[in-house]
């Protein structure tokens, strides 16, 4: 029983929580690795919005043209509106990508000073 027991291992990733319980540690840079990787991807999340939002704004500003055009002046502030809101939105994303982008670094050099020490 011991040889089949031995010869059937079982990869373990370190996000299961049974590994977690029974006392498996991740080493700091797996920890590092596993930390940068998430705030990359939370990064090319935004980045995503943000693309489909500045689309959004273009699209925005050639129908508040067309409808300047057309003389629907009413139609035209709302849509203003909801082209500064955008504006807003997407200054926001730039934010919160620098932020992640900060936090990264810090992690990082913390890793740094750990090694070093």
């Amino acid at each position: 029983m011991v040889r089949i027991a031995q010869n059937q291992r079982h990869v373990i990733h370190s996000a299961d929580p049974l590994c977690r319980a029974f006392g498996k540690r991740l080493t700091p840079a797996e920890r590092l690795r596993q930390h940068q990787r998430s705030l990359e991807k939370a990064q090319r999340e935004l980045d995503r919005e943000r693309t489909k939002l500045e689309q959004q704004e273009k699209k925005l500003i050639s129908d508040i043209k067309k409808s300047a055009k057309a003389g629907q002046m009413p139609a035209c502030k709302v849509m203003a509106k909801d082209l500064v809101r955008t504006r807003r939105h997407v200054q926001k994303f730039y934010q919160m990508k620098t932020q992640l982008q900060g936090i990264a670094l810090r992690i990082q050099v913390q890793f740094h000073m750990l090694v070093v020490c």
